[in-house]
């Protein structure tokens, strides 16, 4: 994966920009889509009720709907282009192997045939009565099965499609990370950036189904997409997609968007990168409104947790890890809750080698090492982002956020595979730090997005 993080030279030909590794995992994508097309729409041949006639042909719509916008957001960056085509190709391929194990390997045990199948009750109980129905609470799971439901009123029952139209919207929640990291690092190590954001193996695989995990990674990269806008000048339609995403990920999981919050308050109200007039009244027209809606997230969050102080907080933690560790995949399960705390700086690395005990560990594990690996070359690169964090808003909310996650994800989970699939709505916080600085040998070249019209004049100037 190395050459494939290199950065080239702006001037050669478009095919010579991209590294061979890329191009192989596309042609390797392309060429087995027969099989992961087939294992798609033959996965639920034994299970009647999710499968219809029309979803090939709604597959092909949602498809053609997605190719001409990467078309038209990578029209200045050839390399932009190819790392998010390739990326597609691996999420519809994710999504074609999620839902083949689904029911092939978890014998359709699983939360996204629950999401589906309550939105098929929904989306009937709409059809028959007339009226749409608001669930309470509206939050959390009641909001993935409305919204499962509400598809499948205008998509009809296609389990293929519903899994498809998720895969993608986590897949756009990858695209508006990457546009909030240019705004905030126009001088940033873009093309790693990008490999990150749309190849990484976690984020390509675990939101890729009918989930939390697809529409809460979406929410999360427009709430930092619009937070990388409001942090440089005083921009009205960025401050209402901050609130409008916001409030979406406060509808999947109230707990991470309170987490989100505090992480925005504090960076927005304290760092430098606003002058002037704008400056001032961005902090005083956006900060009161960050600190009622963080108060308010607290309220909602302690009514969803169920907490009135801090140490039933901790009594929901240890609960939480005493429930998740089961199977194959639990780990440190009979440990403190202090010597789960002290293990959060590794969150991200884990499971190690000698953890693993299944295929999905071994990739799990694999990407950990790539990380770890990242972490300490990059690590000159990490301490300049660490002290540009008090210029950059979005820099200092990254670290909050993963500093935050690590913490309590560490205390509260003890199975690996839950680890993995949470852990994916951070994933691209550390991206924003690891790529915040080139190395020494990426800035001896220019990179393909200095030379591009939408990143040089500064791509946060609009909307998206």
């Amino acid at each position: 994966m190395g050459s494939m993080l290199t950065t080239w030279p702006a001037g050669l030909p478009v095919r010579q920009q991209i590294p061979l590794p890329l191009r192989v995992m596309g042609f390797t994508l392309a060429v087995s889509s027969p099989l992961w097309l087939w294992a798609l729409f033959h996965a639920s041949n034994l299970y009647f009720s999710y499968t219809t006639n029309s979803g090939p042909l709604l597959v092909l719509l949602i498809a053609a709907a997605n190719i001409p916008l990467l078309l038209h957001v990578t029209r200045s960056d050839p390399y932009l282009r190819a790392v998010m085509a390739v990326g597609m190709l691996a999420k519809l391929a994710a999504a074609s192997l999620y839902l083949y194990m689904v029911f092939h390997i978890y014998e359709a045990a699983s939360d996204s045939l629950m999401y589906f199948s309550q939105g098929q009750i929904y989306a009937y109980d709409v059809n028959s009565i007339g009226r749409w129905q608001l669930l309470q609470p509206f939050w959390s799971n009641n909001f993935i099965n409305m919204l499962s439901g509400a598809l499948q009123v205008f998509l009809g029952s296609s389990i293929q499609a519903l899994t498809v139209l998720f895969a993608m919207a986590s897949f756009w929640g990858d695209y508006l990370f990457y546009r909030a990291f240019c705004e905030t690092s126009p001088n940033g190590d873009h093309r790693l950036a990008a490999a990150f954001f749309f190849l990484l193996p976690s984020i390509i695989f675990w939101p890729a189904c009918i989930g939390k995990d697809a529409v809460i990674l979406f929410f999360l990269g427009g709430t930092m997409r619009a937070f990388a806008i409001v942090s440089h000048r005083f921009a009205p339609l960025g401050l209402s997609g901050l609130f409008l995403f916001g409030a979406g990920v406060m509808l999947v999981r109230p707990h991470v968007a309170l987490m989100l919050a505090i992480s925005l308050l504090l960076p927005f109200v304290v760092s430098r990168n606003r002058r002037g007039f704008l400056g001032i009244l961005s902090r005083f027209v956006a900060a009161p409104l960050l600190l009622l809606g963080t108060l308010y997230l607290a309220s909602a969050a302690q009514k969803f947790l169920e907490v009135e102080n801090i140490a039933q907080g901790a009594s929901l933690v240890r609960r939480v890890g005493v429930n998740n560790y089961v199977g194959g995949s639990a780990f440190q399960g009979h440990a403190s809750l202090a010597a789960r705390v002290l293990a959060a700086p590794v969150l991200f690395f884990r499971p190690f080698p000698w953890e693993v005990h299944s295929l999905q560990a071994v990739i799990a594990a694999g990407e950990g090492l790539l990380l770890a690996f990242l972490v300490w070359k990059r690590r000159r690169e990490l301490m300049l982002a660490l002290r540009a964090s008090r210029e950059t808003a979005v820099i200092l909310a990254a670290i909050l956020f993963v500093a935050q996650f690590s913490i309590i994800f560490s205390a509260a989970i003890t199975n690996f595979g839950l680890l993995a699939r949470q852990r994916v709505m951070a994933m691209p916080f550390l991206v924003l730090l690891l790529c915040f600085h080139k190395t020494r040998a990426a800035r001896a070249w220019p990179s393909s997005s200095a030379s591009s019209p939408v990143l040089a004049t500064g791509a946060g100037t609009r909307w998206p």
